[in-house]
């Protein structure tokens, strides 16, 4: 139930982003990349976690996928209209009975705007991560672990003034956790870039 409404919110925001901006924005603003970079995603994703059937006493197993809360967040410096590096965290988080559960994925990222325009294809290698916390009778009990975290996604960037563009995007991330646990979400969100 909460899957489907995070998807509807996305997936009514994408829309409207698109619908309100893209013929109006489009051609009036070049799209020049050459400094610093700011960007912020919010959304909705879905993530399932992996364990082998060899140990059932972790207290967690394989599952369905889950719907949750999204994002993204990263700085960086484009060397050109087509190329920039930074670092970057994606995220997704959800609680359900008192349990929360957190994924993910940061590191150093790369972006491509495959001929300098708004399309862009993004990777992220870095370090992967889960967080756990539950709270019962007053005290509150936190886990976490980490491992190699992997990233990718596309959009596109929809030119609102000269340094400001939003857009739609969809990443896919996976960790590496232990050998006995590894997680993988694909986020859904839309995102607010500054360039400067």
């Amino acid at each position: 139930m909460m899957g489907r409404r995070i998807g509807t919110v996305v997936l009514s925001s994408v829309l409207l982003v698109l619908g309100l901006t893209g013929s109006a924005a489009a051609g009036k603003w070049p799209d020049e990349r050459q400094g610093f970079f700011l960007g912020l995603n919010i959304g909705g994703g879905t993530a399932g976690v992996d364990v082998p059937a060899t140990e059932p006493d972790l207290g967690i197993s394989d599952t369905d996928r889950e719907g949750g809360v999204a994002g993204n967040f990263r700085i960086g410096y484009a060397f050109q209209d087509q190329f920039g590096v930074g670092l970057e965290t994606s995220g997704w988080a959800k609680e359900v009975d008192g349990e929360w559960w957190g994924y993910s994925v940061s590191g150093l990222g790369f972006t491509f705007w495959p001929g300098g325009k708004g399309f862009l294809i993004r990777g992220v290698i870095g370090s992967g991560s889960v967080s756990y916390s539950t709270e019962s009778g007053g005290v509150t009990t936190t886990k976490s672990d980490s491992g190699l975290g992997l990233s990718g996604g596309i959009g596109y960037d929809i030119r609102l003034t000269k340094k400001f563009a939003i857009g739609p995007q969809i990443d896919y991330s996976w960790a590496d956790v232990n050998d006995n646990l590894s997680v993988d979400f694909v986020n859904f969100t839309v995102g607010a870039n500054w360039y400067f």
